[in-house]
């Protein structure tokens, strides 16, 4: 075939016949064509006319036509020249060019070409020019060279033309009609969509929101079977609104059949010839199931060869009745009144009423329609002079054959066979090449049309409103058709006709309408939240989307909110379980688990809940599956940090089961667990610290607390006093009654602190003039040392030479008051401001110890950042020629406790930095020593959990006589780095916590920040 083009056709396009001509010649063959092609083989019929195209514009367009006479051995029918005599031929642009020096109209149509300045638009085409009649025709040639018009086709007289019906606008694109089925008159753009097989609204889809609920009917006697619901368009094959047959097997069997003498049940009402009377009976001479409603006998049992049924529009061929299956034959097998076999959605095997069946189903090619979309294209329709196959031979215009035309009045496609017929080849304006119109007023009303129950021959075949039974097809009704109206023969179970209107049918259903329920016009009532509802004919309610009756109470109508009620979630008894971490719901129906903070369900399964603590997990930190890319770091707070005083774990597992005696100094393991009765201490300086890369339990005690001091002795003329404790460990109490080669008692020892040492025990002068004894002093860390005991006048002492004793120190690092001469009443010296003080502040007596004191920078030092150290030690009481003296205590160590997880103490288990006891005089008129300094107690952890003890406090001051007790200890301090979220305690914490876990910063009180600070 040639290039596609406007305006080209064959021969037969360019040659025309009058209107009352014969024949026409055919054209001569186009020599230029070979029969066969290079690359061809001649042996090979050709399929379609692409099989036959040499791709060339000049020579013509080619058809595949294997049944001519003029085909070639491949089945081709070779082609005329594009152009005619008088026009060149462009090969390149596919165009024919009139050349005006030989002729200005060289088709011969009487209009001057384009090319030479009139207004042909095709001058090679005899048919196109202005004023030429326009034609709907597949090629889409503008026949009257205005693009607007599109030949109005319009078969079905709709008032809207063919979609097929086109015109290039002249920029390539068509402009085309709007009917989407020119041969349904239901079927328009403005149409509203109807349950009927077809797209009646233009819109491409059919019989959408419209089909109707109904029942199978197999054996065509209009009635379902109630075991088999279906949606199908109400007068459908097989299908039935009513649902009360009870055997859809044999179609003289259902609801509203009359009882026979028979045996059997043929009303359906579960009883067998309970009624005995008379009844109509309808031969049924082809022996289908189905009579003759025009043949009918009178008795109660059954004549032989009749029926109870008369739904039979051909009782003379057996394979034609309401339950046969539709057959692609161009005839009305199932006897709706159509032949409607479905060749696919919306397409039928006569869709043109042309009586032919579609060549896609049929078989039979004698009788197959090759275009069943047109009324005038089937085989015997007599062959037009428009390029159209008519007579389905496959050649268009093969035989310029003249026709008969009637006077079409309507537009309905059939003429009027009572008016004298027009000869001629080509379509005349008006008329239509098949008469038997009955109404030639009405459009409506013809051979094509289906009958409808409407007191007309509607399609025109001589009787009116035949097989009328079957033509009223009524919603949840069977139908009756009387006096040209469709009437309500009996409604279908269920189904009442409320409105008395029978266009739609039996339109309530009792069954289910809240305001028809179980008779038309019984109200069913509403209630909170709930809409009345009707179920089986019984009044109740339904629930508002997102409510349901959980409590079964119609009273309180639909209580529960099953949208968000984690009780009755989606749907009653539904209950939303409790899931890890976080916090059930019910959103919209469906339960789901809110995270709590830090938390989320990483792994989607909502059974584990919020499995990931995204502030905490390494693997997780911050977000699912963002991971801490270094070795060792930990998650806090949603950022990956190195951990506070990391251990390198290079000591392994530490879990003692005995007392151990650890170095001083730090100490790396990766566990930690002291069982109870177990004690940890250390030697030397007091200073501990234990990390961990794991966590660690305390169950027994790490212990770095001052050892007590020496207790004195009352044997003049060798009276002994006692020696200072040892700084941040109980195991090494001072030596109690100090031996001393002298006659008179020496001073007691001061316990041992940061610069503090013993006192010295030079004497000046004879034990009667009461010698020289100085007491040890308790030293502190800010330089001067502690308050001393001592005969010769240590700052605890006094001078019975009447000289001034010795000063001892304060926290501040000033000194202290000075002890007090024989000719001043006896006063108590005044040592440490802070935390340290002398003994017998309400008593006269004042030769005690000073008590130990943690000192200035320690004191400011909150967060024991520069100053992880002991404390101090408690001074030496002061001794006499009489009586010895007691020995300071020792201060408390230093201890630091680091864990990259958490640290458990548990209600057995304890962490202590306390000072030392101040050792005894003796009850006959010695002094006590001072207590010494609590030290420091360090934990880090994210997490954190104190049931036992912590305590950092000073030692209490020694006994002594009349009394002369040496001064306590100052506090030490307790410093605590921890999550507060992940804290917990309900242990003993000296000094005493102000705010918990919460962050704290005040003297006197443990330093709280957030790990890792």
């Amino acid at each position: 075939m040639g290039k596609d083009h406007h305006g080209t056709r064959g021969g037969a396009w360019r040659m025309m016949c009058a209107v009352l001509a014969l024949a026409c010649s055919e054209p001569a063959p186009d020599d230029a064509l070979d029969a066969t092609t290079d690359d061809g083989d001649a042996s090979v019929l050709c399929a379609s006319d692409a099989d036959c195209s040499d791709q060339l514009y000049c020579n013509g367009a080619e058809r595949c036509a294997p049944t001519s006479a003029d085909a070639d051995a491949r089945g081709c029918v070779l082609a005329e020249p594009a152009c005619v005599t008088g026009q060149s031929c462009d090969e390149a642009a596919d165009r024919c060019a009139t050349v005006c020096a030989v002729t200005e109209d060289a088709d011969g149509d009487g209009a001057i070409a384009i090319d030479c300045g009139g207004d042909d638009c095709d001058d090679s085409e005899r048919r196109v020019f202005p004023g030429a009649i326009e034609i709907c025709d597949p090629e889409h040639v503008d026949e009257d060279c205005d693009p607007t018009t599109l030949g109005a086709l319009d078969r079905d007289a709709d008032g809207y033309a063919d979609e097929a019906c086109c015109n290039d606008r002249g920029d390539g694109v068509l402009a085309c009609g709007d009917d989407c089925n020119d041969l349904e008159r239901t079927a328009t753009p403005t149409s509203s969509e109807v349950c009927d097989g077809f797209d009646n609204d233009c819109d491409g889809t059919i019989d959408e929101r419209v089909l109707a609920s109904g029942f199978l009917d197999a054996d065509g006697d209009l009635h379902g079977d109630p075991a088999s619901p279906r949606m199908a368009c109400p007068g459908e094959t097989r299908f039935s609104a009513v649902d009360d047959d009870c055997d859809d097997a044999d179609a003289q069997r259902h609801g509203s059949q009359s009882e026979a003498c028979n045996a059997r049940d043929d009303d359906c009402d579960g009883t067998i010839d309970e009624a005995t009377s008379t009844l109509t009976w309808y031969r049924d001479a082809d022996g289908d199931g189905f009579g003759d409603p025009n043949a009918t006998s009178r008795a109660c049992a059954p004549p032989a060869g009749h029926v109870l049924i008369a739904l039979d529009c051909d009782d003379g061929d057996p394979d034609v009745h309401p339950a046969a299956a539709e057959r692609c034959n161009g005839e009305d097998d199932d006897c709706n009144g159509r032949a409607d076999f479905r060749v696919a959605r919306g397409d039928y095997e006569d869709d043109d009423h042309d009586l032919r069946p579609d060549a896609s189903c049929s078989e039979d090619e004698g009788v197959a329609d090759c275009d069943d979309r047109n009324p005038d294209v089937r085989p015997g329709a007599p062959e037009l002079l428009d390029g159209v196959d008519n007579d389905c031979d496959e050649a268009a215009d093969d035989v310029c054959r003249a026709t008969s035309w009637y006077v079409d009045g309507d537009g309905d496609g059939f003429g009027d066979g009572a008016s004298e017929p027009m000869r001629g080849c080509e379509p005349i304006a008006g008329h239509a090449p098949r008469d038997g119109d009955c109404d030639e007023a009405a459009p409506e009303r013809n051979p094509a049309q289906r009958e409808v129950c409407d007191g007309e021959d509607d399609d025109c075949d001589g009787e009116t409103d035949e097989s009328a039974g079957s033509l009223c097809f009524l919603a949840h009704a069977l139908g009756a058709c009387d006096a040209g109206a469709c009437t309500i023969d009996r409604c279908g179970r269920g189904w009442r006709d409320c409105d008395g209107e029978t266009d739609d049918g039996c339109e309530i259903s009792i069954a289910t309408d809240a305001a028809n329920c179980g008779a038309c016009g019984t109200e069913c009532a509403g209630g909170d939240h709930a809409m009345a509802a009707c179920t089986m004919g019984r009044c109740g309610f339904d629930c508002d989307d997102g409510y349901g009756d959980c409590d079964g109470d119609p009273r309180n109508g639909c209580e529960a909110d099953v949208y968000s009620d984690v009780l009755n979630c989606g749907v009653c008894g539904r209950v939303c379980s409790n899931r890890p971490n976080a916090t059930r719901d019910c959103r919209l129906g469906a339960c789901v688990a809110d995270c709590a903070t830090g938390y989320e369900n990483c792994d989607g399964d909502l059974a584990d809940g919020c499995e990931v603590e995204i502030a905490r997990d390494a693997t997780s930190c911050g977000a699912c599956g963002a991971s801490c890319g270094t070795a060792g770091e930990i998650c806090i707070d949603r950022s990956c940090e190195t951990p506070a005083f990391a251990s390198s774990g290079s000591e392994g597992a530490f879990a003692p089961t005995a007392d151990v005696v650890l170095s001083p100094g730090v100490h790396h393991f990766t566990t930690i667990t002291i069982p109870e009765g177990v004690v940890v201490t250390t030697s030397g300086s007091g200073v501990l610290e234990l990390r961990a890369t794991g966590d660690v339990r305390i169950a027994g005690r790490v212990d770095v607390t001052g050892s007590r001091g020496g207790h004195g002795s009352a044997a003049y003329p060798q009276s002994d006093s006692g020696g200072g404790g040892t700084t941040g460990t109980p195991l090494a109490p001072g030596v109690d009654f100090d031996e001393m080669t002298a006659e008179c008692g020496p001073a007691g020892s001061g316990g041992t602190g940061a610069t503090g040492g013993n006192g010295v025990t030079t004497s000046s002068a004879g034990c009667s003039l009461g010698g020289a004894f100085g007491g040890g002093a308790g030293g502190l860390a800010t330089g001067a040392g502690g308050g001393g005991g001592g005969y010769a006048g240590g700052g605890g002492g006094m001078d019975y030479q009447g000289r001034a004793g010795g000063a001892g120190a304060s926290a501040a690092g000033n000194s202290g008051g000075a002890g007090a001469s024989d000719t001043t009443p006896c006063t108590p010296a005044q040592g440490g401001q802070a935390h340290g003080r002398y003994a017998g502040t309400s008593s006269p007596g004042c030769h005690g110890g000073a008590g130990g004191s943690i000192g200035a920078l320690a004191v400011a030092d909150l967060r024991v950042a520069t100053t992880f150290r002991p404390g101090s030690g408690g001074g030496g009481a002061g001794g006499s020629y009489l009586n010895g003296s007691g020995g300071g205590g020792g201060a408390g160590g230093a201890v630091r406790i680091a864990s990259a997880t958490r640290i458990e103490i548990t209600s057995t288990g304890a962490v202590r930095a306390d000072g030392g006891a101040g050792g005894t005089g003796p009850s006959g008129g010695g002094n006590g020593g001072g207590g010494g300094s609590g030290g420091v107690v360090y934990l880090v952890a994210p997490s954190m959990q104190i049931d036992g003890t912590v305590s950092a406090v000073g030692g209490v001051g020694g006994g002594g006589g009349s009394p002369q007790r040496g001064g306590n200890g100052g506090l030490g301090r307790v410093r605590l780095s921890v999550l507060e979220e992940e804290c917990t305690i309900t242990g003993v914490v000296s000094p005493v916590l102000l705010d918990g876990c919460g962050p704290s910063a005040v003297r006197e009180h443990p330093y709280v920040a957030r790990y890792p600070d």
